[in-house]
Protein backbone atom coordinates (compact mmCIF):
# COMPACT_ATOMS: atom_id res chain seq x y z
CA UNK A 1 0.00 0.00 0.00
CA UNK A 2 3.10 2.40 0.77
CA UNK A 3 3.52 2.48 -3.19
CA UNK A 4 0.35 3.21 -4.46
CA UNK A 5 0.14 6.02 -1.97
CA UNK A 6 3.36 7.44 -3.23
CA UNK A 7 2.01 6.65 -6.97
CA UNK A 8 -0.68 9.33 -5.88
CA UNK A 9 1.48 11.54 -4.71
CA UNK A 10 3.27 11.34 -7.73
CA UNK A 11 0.54 11.98 -10.01
CA UNK A 12 -0.16 14.96 -7.48
CA UNK A 13 3.01 16.59 -7.87
CA UNK A 14 2.86 16.21 -4.18
CA UNK A 15 5.85 13.95 -3.43
CA UNK A 16 8.89 14.81 -1.18
CA UNK A 17 12.56 14.23 -2.49
CA UNK A 18 12.99 11.24 -0.08
CA UNK A 19 9.61 9.59 -1.16
CA UNK A 20 10.71 10.65 -4.67
CA UNK A 21 13.64 8.92 -4.11
CA UNK A 22 11.85 5.72 -3.15
CA UNK A 23 9.72 5.26 -5.75
CA UNK A 24 11.96 5.52 -8.21
CA UNK A 25 14.01 2.19 -6.55
CA UNK A 26 10.24 0.76 -7.65
CA UNK A 27 9.79 -1.67 -10.52
CA UNK A 28 6.55 0.55 -11.81
CA UNK A 29 8.31 3.84 -11.60
CA UNK A 30 9.46 3.31 -15.58
CA UNK A 31 6.47 2.81 -16.82
CA UNK A 32 4.88 5.66 -15.37
CA UNK A 33 8.19 8.10 -16.30
CA UNK A 34 6.75 6.80 -19.98
CA UNK A 35 3.39 8.23 -19.22
CA UNK A 36 5.15 11.64 -18.26
CA UNK A 37 7.29 11.74 -20.93
CA UNK A 38 4.55 11.66 -23.36
CA UNK A 39 2.04 14.00 -21.85
CA UNK A 40 5.37 16.24 -22.01
CA UNK A 41 5.60 15.79 -25.51
CA UNK A 42 9.11 14.26 -25.49
CA UNK A 43 9.42 11.42 -27.62
CA UNK A 44 9.58 8.53 -25.68
CA UNK A 45 10.80 4.48 -26.70
CA UNK A 46 7.68 3.35 -28.15
CA UNK A 47 5.73 1.08 -25.96
CA UNK A 48 2.49 -1.13 -25.64
CA UNK A 49 -0.33 1.11 -23.42
CA UNK A 50 -1.69 -2.22 -22.86
CA UNK A 51 1.26 -4.22 -21.58
CA UNK A 52 2.63 -1.07 -19.76
CA UNK A 53 -1.13 -0.88 -17.54
CA UNK A 54 -0.90 -4.21 -17.05
CA UNK A 55 2.96 -3.90 -15.82
CA UNK A 56 1.84 -1.80 -12.60
CA UNK A 57 0.14 -5.23 -11.36
CA UNK A 58 2.73 -7.18 -9.46
CA UNK A 59 4.83 -10.02 -11.13
CA UNK A 60 3.85 -12.41 -8.35
CA UNK A 61 0.19 -13.30 -9.27
CA UNK A 62 0.01 -15.24 -5.80
CA UNK A 63 -0.22 -12.08 -4.11
CA UNK A 64 -2.36 -9.24 -6.64
CA UNK A 65 -1.72 -5.71 -5.55
CA UNK A 66 -4.96 -3.89 -5.46
CA UNK A 67 -5.14 -0.40 -7.11
CA UNK A 68 -7.87 2.19 -6.43
CA UNK A 69 -10.15 3.37 -9.20
CA UNK A 70 -8.68 7.13 -8.77
CA UNK A 71 -5.17 6.37 -9.92
CA UNK A 72 -6.30 4.37 -12.29
CA UNK A 73 -8.95 7.22 -13.67
CA UNK A 74 -5.72 9.44 -13.43
CA UNK A 75 -3.78 7.27 -15.88
CA UNK A 76 -6.17 6.86 -18.18
CA UNK A 77 -6.71 10.46 -18.25
CA UNK A 78 -2.92 10.89 -18.96
CA UNK A 79 -2.79 8.27 -21.72
CA UNK A 80 -6.10 9.82 -23.70
CA UNK A 81 -4.16 13.44 -23.76
CA UNK A 82 -0.94 11.70 -24.99
CA UNK A 83 -2.99 9.39 -27.69
CA UNK A 84 -4.58 12.98 -28.41
CA UNK A 85 -1.55 14.89 -28.91
CA UNK A 86 -0.03 12.00 -31.15
CA UNK A 87 -2.82 12.14 -33.58
CA UNK A 88 -3.31 15.93 -33.79
CA UNK A 89 0.42 16.41 -34.39
CA UNK A 90 0.44 13.36 -37.23
CA UNK A 91 -2.98 14.38 -39.14
CA UNK A 92 -2.05 18.48 -38.93
CA UNK A 93 -1.75 19.93 -41.98
CA UNK A 94 0.70 22.41 -43.32
CA UNK A 95 -1.41 25.64 -44.57
CA UNK A 96 0.06 28.40 -46.51
CA UNK A 97 -2.03 31.31 -47.29
CA UNK A 98 -0.87 34.49 -49.21
CA UNK A 99 -1.99 37.52 -49.02
CA UNK A 100 -2.83 40.49 -51.75
CA UNK A 101 0.47 41.38 -53.28
CA UNK A 102 1.78 38.61 -51.81
CA UNK A 103 3.49 35.36 -52.88
CA UNK A 104 5.78 32.69 -50.99
CA UNK A 105 8.50 30.06 -51.76
CA UNK A 106 7.49 26.70 -50.15
CA UNK A 107 9.68 23.68 -49.77
CA UNK A 108 7.68 20.16 -49.70
CA UNK A 109 9.30 17.17 -47.42
CA UNK A 110 10.79 15.08 -51.24
CA UNK A 111 12.47 18.51 -52.14
CA UNK A 112 10.10 20.08 -54.67
CA UNK A 113 9.69 23.68 -54.43
CA UNK A 114 6.48 25.69 -55.01
CA UNK A 115 5.67 29.60 -55.76
CA UNK A 116 2.30 30.34 -54.55
CA UNK A 117 0.66 33.23 -56.16
CA UNK A 118 -1.50 35.98 -54.31
CA UNK A 119 -4.56 35.46 -52.37
CA UNK A 120 -4.07 31.54 -52.75
CA UNK A 121 -3.98 28.61 -50.22
CA UNK A 122 -2.14 25.69 -50.33
CA UNK A 123 -2.52 22.64 -47.97
CA UNK A 124 -0.28 19.43 -47.50
CA UNK A 125 0.46 17.05 -44.47
CA UNK A 126 4.09 17.52 -43.95
CA UNK A 127 4.17 14.73 -41.04
CA UNK A 128 2.57 11.94 -43.64
CA UNK A 129 3.99 13.08 -46.28
CA UNK A 130 5.32 9.57 -47.41
CA UNK A 131 2.28 7.64 -47.41
CA UNK A 132 0.07 11.21 -48.28
CA UNK A 133 1.54 12.66 -51.50
CA UNK A 134 -1.46 14.87 -51.89
CA UNK A 135 -1.73 18.89 -52.14
CA UNK A 136 -4.70 21.02 -51.65
CA UNK A 137 -4.73 24.02 -54.01
CA UNK A 138 -7.10 27.42 -53.96
CA UNK A 139 -5.76 29.89 -56.00
CA UNK A 140 -2.78 29.19 -58.07
CA UNK A 141 1.11 27.75 -57.13
CA UNK A 142 3.80 27.20 -59.89
CA UNK A 143 5.73 23.81 -59.12
CA UNK A 144 8.98 22.55 -59.60
CA UNK A 145 8.72 18.75 -58.77
CA UNK A 146 12.17 16.78 -57.65
CA UNK A 147 13.02 14.20 -60.19
CA UNK A 148 11.89 10.66 -59.92
CA UNK A 149 9.11 12.17 -57.33
CA UNK A 150 5.57 11.71 -57.52
CA UNK A 151 2.55 13.65 -55.90
CA UNK A 152 -0.93 14.92 -57.52
CA UNK A 153 -2.64 18.44 -56.38
CA UNK A 154 -5.82 18.24 -56.07
CA UNK A 155 -8.85 21.45 -56.52
CA UNK A 156 -12.17 22.02 -56.42
CA UNK A 157 -12.11 21.73 -60.42
CA UNK A 158 -10.25 18.80 -60.86
CA UNK A 159 -6.57 17.08 -60.19
CA UNK A 160 -3.60 17.07 -61.76
CA UNK A 161 -1.28 13.83 -61.13
CA UNK A 162 2.81 14.59 -62.05
CA UNK A 163 6.16 12.56 -62.07
CA UNK A 164 9.24 14.87 -62.03
CA UNK A 165 7.87 18.01 -64.03
CA UNK A 166 7.32 21.89 -63.83
CA UNK A 167 4.25 23.26 -64.10
CA UNK A 168 1.44 25.50 -63.30
CA UNK A 169 -2.21 25.27 -61.93
CA UNK A 170 -4.47 27.93 -61.44
CA UNK A 171 -8.05 27.67 -59.93
CA UNK A 172 -10.41 30.61 -60.05
CA UNK A 173 -13.94 31.76 -60.20
CA UNK A 174 -14.49 27.48 -60.89
CA UNK A 175 -12.00 27.51 -63.52
CA UNK A 176 -8.88 25.49 -63.94
CA UNK A 177 -6.31 25.62 -65.97
CA UNK A 178 -3.04 23.99 -66.19
CA UNK A 179 0.31 24.35 -67.92
CA UNK A 180 3.12 22.08 -68.34
CA UNK A 181 6.81 23.47 -68.62
CA UNK A 182 8.92 20.37 -68.09
CA UNK A 183 7.98 16.40 -68.30
CA UNK A 184 4.68 15.15 -68.28
CA UNK A 185 0.99 16.07 -65.73
CA UNK A 186 -2.25 14.03 -66.00
CA UNK A 187 -5.55 16.60 -65.82
CA UNK A 188 -8.56 14.84 -65.07
CA UNK A 189 -12.04 16.81 -63.53
CA UNK A 190 -15.27 14.74 -64.11
CA UNK A 191 -15.47 12.97 -67.28
CA UNK A 192 -12.33 14.64 -69.16
CA UNK A 193 -8.94 13.63 -68.88
CA UNK A 194 -6.00 14.48 -71.00
CA UNK A 195 -1.73 14.10 -69.98
CA UNK A 196 0.38 17.45 -71.23
CA UNK A 197 3.50 17.78 -72.65
CA UNK A 198 5.89 21.02 -72.67
CA UNK A 199 3.94 23.87 -74.15
CA UNK A 200 0.47 22.32 -73.68
CA UNK A 201 -1.85 24.43 -71.58
CA UNK A 202 -5.59 23.45 -70.96
CA UNK A 203 -8.27 25.16 -69.50
CA UNK A 204 -11.07 22.91 -68.05
CA UNK A 205 -14.64 24.08 -66.72
CA UNK A 206 -17.41 22.09 -65.49
CA UNK A 207 -15.41 18.79 -66.19
CA UNK A 208 -15.07 19.55 -69.58
CA UNK A 209 -11.95 20.72 -71.67
CA UNK A 210 -12.77 23.76 -72.89
CA UNK A 211 -10.11 25.28 -74.53
CA UNK A 212 -5.95 23.74 -75.61
CA UNK A 213 -3.04 26.06 -76.22
CA UNK A 214 0.37 26.22 -77.11
CA UNK A 215 2.61 28.05 -74.53
CA UNK A 216 6.42 27.88 -75.59
CA UNK A 217 7.45 30.45 -72.35
CA UNK A 218 9.60 28.46 -69.64
CA UNK A 219 7.73 29.53 -66.64
CA UNK A 220 4.39 31.24 -65.60
CA UNK A 221 5.32 34.82 -65.97
CA UNK A 222 3.98 36.03 -62.63
CA UNK A 223 7.11 33.65 -61.15
CA UNK A 224 8.89 36.88 -62.63
CA UNK A 225 6.44 39.72 -61.60
CA UNK A 226 4.23 40.17 -64.53
CA UNK A 227 0.76 38.85 -65.01
CA UNK A 228 -0.10 38.26 -68.89
CA UNK A 229 -3.80 37.12 -70.73
CA UNK A 230 -4.60 36.03 -73.94
CA UNK A 231 -8.21 36.35 -74.86
CA UNK A 232 -8.95 36.81 -71.35
CA UNK A 233 -12.26 38.06 -70.46
CA UNK A 234 -11.45 41.85 -69.15
CA UNK A 235 -12.96 41.11 -65.49
CA UNK A 236 -10.46 38.41 -65.21
CA UNK A 237 -7.59 40.80 -66.15
CA UNK A 238 -9.82 42.96 -63.01
CA UNK A 239 -9.38 40.36 -60.70
CA UNK A 240 -5.97 39.68 -61.44
CA UNK A 241 -5.23 43.59 -60.89
CA UNK A 242 -7.08 43.08 -57.81
CA UNK A 243 -4.95 40.36 -56.30
CA UNK A 244 -1.75 41.47 -57.36
CA UNK A 245 -1.98 45.39 -56.23
CA UNK A 246 -4.57 44.99 -53.07
CA UNK A 247 -6.99 47.48 -54.47
CA UNK A 248 -10.60 47.16 -55.46
CA UNK A 249 -11.36 48.10 -58.89
CA UNK A 250 -14.93 48.51 -60.22
CA UNK A 251 -15.96 49.68 -63.64
CA UNK A 252 -18.85 52.27 -65.07
CA UNK A 253 -20.10 51.58 -68.78
CA UNK A 254 -17.35 48.78 -69.77
CA UNK A 255 -17.89 45.72 -71.48
CA UNK A 256 -16.32 43.12 -68.69
CA UNK A 257 -16.85 40.56 -70.88
CA UNK A 258 -14.58 41.71 -73.89
CA UNK A 259 -11.50 39.72 -74.34
CA UNK A 260 -8.21 41.41 -73.38
CA UNK A 261 -4.43 40.40 -74.60
CA UNK A 262 -1.50 41.85 -72.93
CA UNK A 263 -0.29 41.94 -69.60
CA UNK A 264 0.83 44.36 -66.70
CA UNK A 265 3.83 44.24 -63.91
CA UNK A 266 3.38 43.71 -60.47
CA UNK A 267 5.79 46.53 -59.14
CA UNK A 268 4.32 49.72 -60.51
CA UNK A 269 0.33 50.47 -59.88
CA UNK A 270 0.21 53.63 -62.39
CA UNK A 271 2.03 52.09 -65.23
CA UNK A 272 -0.16 48.84 -64.94
CA UNK A 273 -3.35 50.56 -65.36
CA UNK A 274 -2.32 52.64 -67.95
CA UNK A 275 -1.32 49.09 -69.83
CA UNK A 276 -4.46 47.16 -69.09
CA UNK A 277 -6.66 50.83 -69.68
CA UNK A 278 -5.25 52.14 -72.90
CA UNK A 279 -5.61 49.57 -75.31
CA UNK A 280 -9.30 49.20 -74.91
CA UNK A 281 -9.73 53.52 -75.20
CA UNK A 282 -10.30 53.51 -71.09
CA UNK A 283 -10.17 55.99 -68.56
CA UNK A 284 -9.30 55.53 -64.68
CA UNK A 285 -9.82 57.61 -61.25
CA UNK A 286 -7.70 56.32 -58.48
CA UNK A 287 -8.55 57.43 -54.66
CA UNK A 288 -6.87 55.39 -51.96
CA UNK A 289 -7.17 51.85 -52.41
CA UNK A 290 -10.48 52.61 -54.94
CA UNK A 291 -10.10 52.36 -58.35
CA UNK A 292 -12.77 53.75 -60.90
CA UNK A 293 -12.33 52.22 -64.51
CA UNK A 294 -14.69 53.69 -67.18
CA UNK A 295 -15.04 54.01 -70.93
CA UNK A 296 -13.71 57.33 -73.17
Amino acid sequence: MKEESLIKKWLDYDLTAEELKVLEGSEDFQTLQHISNIAAGVEAPHFDAATSLASLDLKEKTTPRSFDFATLTKIAAVLVIALGIFYYTTTLDTKIATQLAHTENVMLPDGSSVIVNADSELLFNKNAWDNNRNLNLDGEAYFKVAKGERFTVTTTGGTVTVLGTEFNVRYRDSKLEVTCFEGSVQVSSGTASVVLDPTDKVILENGKITKSFIDTRSSPTWVGGESTFVSTPFIDVIREFERQYDVVVETTNVNDTTLFTGGFKHKDLTIALKTITSPMQLTYIKKGKKINISSE
